[in-house]
């Protein structure tokens, strides 16, 4: 019996094969693991987990958090917290954000003649170093008169012209609209940092009369960033 007994201690574990409610599962190395690894069944995981090439048939549960690379799950992937990239495909959305004129701190303005106005202001800190910034703008305004004149909208991102409008009336019956025509704008900025950006318009009177901007359901700025 004590032979036995010192047989079996002196026998070196290899930690291969482990017996675990009934069903045996075999690992080709003892607990680290540096090839690929085939799940057929649920796999749980407790810890932290770094995974390389890792495929799933079945549903992948994640408590802790968990490196992936080069990951292909065929099955339903559930996840308690947020999922980040750490780089983007060109194209793809990054995030998407609307913005009333109460988030813009934009009030109703009236713009006299031949005044330049900046309508709003607003910072925008990107997710991406590497991104566009593709950007909408839209708001009511009203305007008077009845001869020849026109105006500008311009977009500037940190500083920079991105995009313009313009309107213009000539001066003979059936002239152009007097409603809304410079806006929505919008334009796109290539960005290079996540340092917030500043984001503004500007409208240029360049008329005799009384432009009035809106503050209402109208104004909306959207910003929707992508990959580069």
């Amino acid at each position: 019996m004590s032979r036995s007994i010192h047989s079996l201690v002196s026998k070196k574990a290899t930690n291969r094969e482990v017996l675990f409610n009934g069903r045996l599962a075999t690992f080709v190395n003892p607990p680290t693991h540096s090839g690929d690894l085939y799940v057929s069944r649920d796999l749980y995981v407790n810890r932290d987990t770094h995974l390389k090439d890792l495929e799933v048939t079945g549903d992948l549960s994640v408590i802790g958090n968990s490196s992936l690379r080069d990951t292909d799950v065929s099955g339903n992937l559930l996840v308690s917290g947020t999922i980040s990239a750490m780089q983007y495909s060109m194209g793809q959305v990054i995030k998407t954000f609307m913005f009333n004129n109460i988030e813009l701190s934009q009030s109703e303005q009236s713009i006299n003649a031949g005044v330049t106005r900046t309508i709003f202001s607003f910072n925008y800190t990107p997710t991406s170093a590497t991104s566009y910034l593709l950007l909408e703008y839209q708001t009511i305004y009203t305007f008077g008169g009845s001869n020849g004149d026109d105006m500008f909208a311009k977009m500037y991102v940190a500083g920079g012209e991105i995009s313009s409008t313009y309107q213009h009336w000539i001066d003979a019956a059936g002239g152009g609209s007097r409603s809304g025509v410079i806006f929505p704008i919008v334009g796109r900025y290539s960005n290079s940092s996540t340092s917030a950006k500043t984001i503004r318009v500007d409208i240029y009177n360049h008329t005799d009369d009384t432009l009035t901007v809106q503050s209402n359901n109208s104004t909306w700025l959207k910003i929707t960033e992508i990959g580069r």
